[in-house]
């Protein structure tokens, strides 16, 4: 009798949260990103997140940069719970050392990762040669990329 009412009760948990879409808000799944380049400067990148589903909440990301042309890394930097806020990513040492910040703008106000937000990169301190490529890392919480943008400089 138990396992009947376990398996019904499964069977109702996978109907309702396919039919009312529970999944995005309880379950966390991780989302589609789609990012595209809206544009740069000498100093950085505009990114457009393109297209997301589902949307997510900024807590469940870390966002990096890449130098492309080097083949380094930042260090991943969770990313900014609110919009208008903003972390710095430190990719290279030394003298190779370029510090970035990374804002992220929520212009409709959703509080969650959606279409239509974007992210201004710009450099703060160091120096990089014109034609170094870059690339702007969206991680999820689990470690893996889930979205990435180049540019060049």
């Amino acid at each position: 009798m138990f396992a009947v009412a376990l398996v019904i009760s499964a069977g109702v948990i996978v109907w309702m949260t396919s039919s009312t879409g529970l999944t995005t808000c309880c379950f966390n799944l991780r989302p589609v990103v789609a990012l595209q380049l809206n544009g740069t400067t000498a100093a950085g990148a505009n990114i457009l997140v393109a297209g997301i589903e589902p949307t997510a909440n900024p807590s469940n990301f870390k966002v990096n940069i890449e130098n492309v042309s080097s083949g380094t890394f930042g260090g991943a930097s969770a990313m900014p719970t609110t919009s208008g806020g903003s972390v710095s990513v430190t990719v290279g040492t030394g003298l190779a050392e370029t510090v970035f910040s990374i804002t992220w703008q929520n212009p409709r106000g959703s509080g969650t990762v959606s279409q239509g937000d974007h992210f201004a990169v710009s450099k703060t301190s160091g120096a990089y040669e014109t034609g170094t490529s870059f690339s702007f890392l969206l991680i999820w919480n689990d470690g893996s990329t889930d979205a990435s943008q180049g540019w060049v400089v």
